[in-house]
């Protein structure tokens, strides 16, 4: 588990030009003289890697003091790696995104309770009708999002595991592997976090989507992920062009754009997020970034 890998590092430490796979899921590869080779969680990859991320894969390493996903990524070499999750890393561009996600993960938001309500009930809004509300459930999700608010995120990731692992409610199940994403994402577990989003199956007709979008999208941006990035930003757009979240992303499929080297589309992004509201820290920071573009 990470908690063993970590103790390692800080037991024995690692060679400066070596990174410890801390996870890896699907297929993500090392290339070798004779070709490519599986990577597995615990293995040491040398300073002169490089790695292979194919569809659905997902790698996280501990390299130089930080930790690095890569989600999908295509064919990078470590030091790549390293230099592009400083730049990514390096600033608070993003942090009114981040204050947007903190607000849904806290204690106060309880709309998951009325949308999950609606699910089983068949009522008006989100309908599965293959599920029954049982009068006798107890609400799982309070005393986890109890943790997030007092930033004991392990002992919420603990919490929201054992909770998916005793549920018996599958309603709830989206709104526990959002949770335990997040809870992840502020641990710098971002590839189980996106491991986590992979598991829920929401469209944009699910009240919960705009919420499951921004955080997918902010660990998708920080895992180089540009492409799926763009592609989730651009449904959500269609769909809610003037949304309560529209200018935050916005801002991210800026960045996403600019991850793929569109400066064109870049510059298209960042003016629109700077119009929608000029006056928000988002628009304020679209504006400063569209100033370092001229």
């Amino acid at each position: 588990c990470l908690f063993i890998l970590l103790l390692f590092i800080s037991t024995v430490g690692l060679f400066a030009d070596q990174a410890l796979v801390v996870y890896a899921e699907g297929k993500a590869e090392l290339k070798t003289g004779a070709g490519w080779k599986p990577i597995a969680t615990g293995d040491l990859l040398p300073e002169s890697a490089v790695v292979r991320v194919s569809s659905g894969g997902l790698l996280e390493l501990s390299y130089q003091k930080q930790m690095i996903t890569v989600f999908e990524g295509g064919t990078l070499s470590l030091k790549e790696l390293a230099e592009r999750s400083r730049r990514l890393r390096g600033g608070s561009a993003l942090a009114g995104v981040d204050s947007k996600i903190k607000k849904v993960a806290g204690a106060d938001d309880d709309r998951y309770q009325k949308i999950a309500a609606m699910g089983m009930r068949g009522e008006e809004g989100y309908v599965d009708p293959g599920l029954l509300w049982p009068d006798e459930e107890i609400d799982p999700i309070p005393p986890g999002k109890k943790l997030l608010e007092e930033e004991k995120y392990k002992e919420a990731i603990d919490y929201f595991l054992a909770a998916l692992r005793d549920s018996h409610n599958p309603a709830y199940d989206p709104f526990l592997n959002y949770y335990l994403a997040y809870a992840y994402s502020q641990t710098t577990q971002n590839a189980q976090a996106l491991a986590c989003l992979n598991k829920i199956s929401i469209g944009p007709d699910h009240p919960f989507y705009p919420d499951y979008v921004l955080l997918r999208g902010r660990l998708l941006i920080g895992s180089f992920a540009f492409q799926p990035a763009v592609f989730l930003f651009n449904d959500y757009l269609s769909h809610f062009p003037k949304g309560d979240d529209a200018q935050a992303v916005l801002l991210m499929a800026a960045y996403g754009y600019q991850g793929l080297g569109d400066t064109a589309k870049q510059k298209e992004y960042l003016t629109r997020a700077a119009e929608f509201d000029p006056e928000t820290d988002i628009g304020k920071e679209a504006h400063t970034q569209l100033q370092q573009l001229k």
